[in-house]
């Protein structure tokens, strides 16, 4: 049933539907309540809540309903509350999505690890690593390469080369080297960036491209300015920078470190 300004939040209620709970989102507007959105203005909750929070943080207190459902009986509420505080990001959710990684369930523990990289956690890159290694070729977590494309914390950068020179799915390596090479700007991932200009996917041979083009502004890597590339532009740029890698990069780099 409604009940406005429910737990600090703005005319937010809860309505069991079809054996699921759900959070309805709605602003009131002239003594009645309006959806924020018709598609996505509401979203499936677990039952449990957590201790109500001082003042009005409506943030801190979804935070603490859904980790509150990671006791849920029902895996699908734990699950469901986990995908939730991914969404919200909120760095005080990393504890509780720690705890998961380490005791949970396998999919439990899947979707902390993606529910913790949201939040800009970094320490669970050697988690998401090897679960993408123990997935083979399927892809687990369809968002992993945005995700991973979006980190630019430098502390990420070790984990991401690994990532980048183990993991089997081409979405998951794009998306790393798109980070050391975009996001962060780490020139100690130069070798890991040159030695996918020869990977068996072609997204991943551009995003190594460009990558070599930020970190080197060598024109051997960079393709001339047009309004569409085409596959014969891009490949054989990439040779260019391939082998300007071998013939010269590599030395020039070494000298550095």
């Amino acid at each position: 049933s409604p009940s406005p300004n429910w737990r600090g939040y703005t005319v937010i209620f809860t309505r069991r539907h079809f054996g699921s709970n759900w959070l309805i989102f709605a602003n009131e507007k002239s003594g009645h309540s309006e959806l924020v959105d018709d598609c996505v203005g509401a979203v499936t909750v677990s039952p449990l809540l957590g201790p109500t929070v001082g003042g009005r943080n409506v943030i801190a207190q979804m935070v603490v309903d859904l980790v509150a459902g990671l006791d849920d009986s029902d895996q699908v509420g734990r699950v469901i509350s986990i995908q939730r505080l991914g969404s919200l990001r909120s760095t005080v959710s990393q504890p509780a999505l720690h705890r998961v990684i380490d005791h949970g369930n396998a999919a439990e523990a899947k979707w902390a690890v993606w529910a913790a990289l949201r939040t800009g956690d970094t320490s669970v890159l050697a988690n998401l690593r090897e679960l993408l290694i123990a997935s083979g070729k399927e892809d687990p977590m369809p968002y992993v390469p945005f995700e991973l494309r979006r980190l630019k914390d430098r502390s990420a950068t070790a984990g991401l080369i690994e990532i980048a020179n183990t993991v089997p799915q081409a979405g998951a390596r794009e998306g790393a080297i798109s980070a050391l090479g975009e996001g962060i700007n780490a020139p100690e991932s130069l070798p890991t960036l040159a030695s996918h200009l020869a990977d068996p996917d072609r997204g991943v041979r551009y995003c190594a491209l460009n990558g070599m083009r930020l970190l080197t502004n060598e024109p051997a890597c960079t393709l001339p300015v047009e309004p569409r590339w085409t596959e014969d532009m891009v490949e054989p740029q990439i040779q260019r920078c391939l082998i300007w890698w071998e013939q010269v990069g590599k030395l020039r780099f070494s000298r550095v470190q």
